[in-house]
């Protein structure tokens, strides 16, 4: 891993993100897709920082301000402080919110060889398609998280 365990804490981070978005109704109206997707549903040995969402109907209102509140009280119970910012544009079909976090590091600590350091903040990029094509086809997969109480 490069950055001093930044990609360790990203990844992490991202799934404790998917996790706060299944306590709602997110995955009823919405998809998980893009690279990140297939690395941690299908175990690609793919890296991206960005968090791909299709909405499996149109909805042009759609807006992450609630998901950030879930995630932001999700991921404090994990010792996150983090900077949520939604950055859509209501003409846009492409809805955008960041997520950037230097806390981590300071909870869960990373060693590798040679690595010295504090990790660097770490960036998510969430991004859902409000307008998706027709004929699309969707799958649920279950993934096991680190859901308190849960073994």
């Amino acid at each position: 891993m490069r950055g001093n365990g930044t990609h360790g804490h990203r990844e992490i981070t991202q799934e404790l993100i998917l996790f706060a978005l299944s306590t709602s109704d997110f995955f009823s109206h919405a998809a998980f897709q893009g690279e990140t997707c297939l690395r941690i549903v299908h175990g690609l040995n793919r890296f991206s920082e960005d968090m791909d969402f299709i909405l499996k109907t149109s909805e042009k209102t759609f807006s992450w301000q609630q998901y950030l509140t879930l995630i932001d009280t999700t991921l404090e119970q994990y010792g996150y402080s983090v900077e949520l910012q939604e950055k859509s544009h209501a003409d846009k079909t492409v809805k955008k919110a960041f997520i950037k976090d230097d806390s981590i590091g300071k909870v869960l600590r990373l060693a590798y060889a040679n690595r010295q350091g504090t990790p660097r903040k770490i960036r998510i990029k969430l991004e859902i398609d409000t307008n998706p094509p027709g004929g699309g086809d969707f799958e649920s997969v279950f993934i096991g998280f680190p859901a308190p109480g849960i073994s």
